[in-house]
């Protein structure tokens, strides 16, 4: 079983709100450019939600050191101002330095209204120990599209055995094309020994890009589908 925190990476053409007149400078993706068309598009209302998201997503593939010290007390200024998607950022920037109640300080008042300060918070609750908090946040996130949202909850049933729980949340994981989602709906339908079902979601995941094959190889909660099916040569069939 795996679970996947980073979200799906998205390819994305930045053509529009840049500040530089050079072109060849247009072409530099930085953590600062990103926020800046994330923040320009988003905070006032120019881009849809999938373009907001889609810029969101970029800059969750940049590492907090990325972040200079300039940069990051700007955004709690522009946070401090009633901007919103500065404190999305900052509530991103915080999880990813393991800071969770700063985390949940900036992102909690921003759920559901963005999906991704949904997910930080509710597994910034998960990973402080706090459950009964984390899932309405999760639950939240999935909700509005976050597929690991989903995915998290899922593994929270399938920690409790309640697989039905767990099929229900990494179907909806599977559905928003994650392939970790329908990997794990493998797992659980494998559990409950609906190997046709599993054979399925399976398929789905390599479908979606899903190439880790060790661990297909080898994860026992797979154990009832691989003594029925012949998965090494799906393997085969896809690499």
């Amino acid at each position: 079983m795996k679970l996947s925190l980073i979200f799906v990476s998205f390819l994305l053409v930045l053509n529009s709100c840049s500040c530089s007149k050079d072109s060849s400078e247009d072409k530099i993706i930085t953590f600062d450019s990103t926020w800046e068309k994330y923040h320009l598009l988003c905070n006032f209302n120019i881009a849809n939600k999938n373009r907001c998201n889609e810029l969101q997503a970029m800059l969750d593939q940049f590492g907090p050191e990325h972040v200079t010290e300039k940069s990051l007390q700007k955004l709690v200024q522009t946070c401090a101002n009633n901007q919103p998607s500065a404190c999305v950022v900052l509530s991103w920037y915080f999880f990813r330095v393991k800071k969770y109640e700063s985390s949940i300080k900036f992102g909690k008042d921003h759920c559901p209204k963005s999906s991704t300060a949904c997910f930080y918070v509710g597994e910034s609750y998960s990973l402080l120990g706090q459950l009964t908090e984390s899932l309405p946040f999760l639950e939240d996130a999935c909700k509005e599209g976050e597929a690991a949202g989903c995915e998290r909850i899922g593994h929270f049933y399938l920690g409790e055995q309640k697989y039905k729980g767990a099929v229900k949340y990494f179907r909806k994981a599977c559905d928003l094309e994650e392939p970790f989602g329908c990997y794990n709906l493998a797992c659980a339908y494998s559990l409950m020994k609906d190997i046709d079902l599993a054979y399925n979601a399976l398929e789905e995941a390599f479908q979606l890009g899903f190439e880790d094959w060790n661990t297909v190889l080898t994860d026992k909660d797979l154990i009832n589908l691989k003594s029925s099916k012949d998965i090494p040569a799906l393997i085969e069939s896809y690499k």
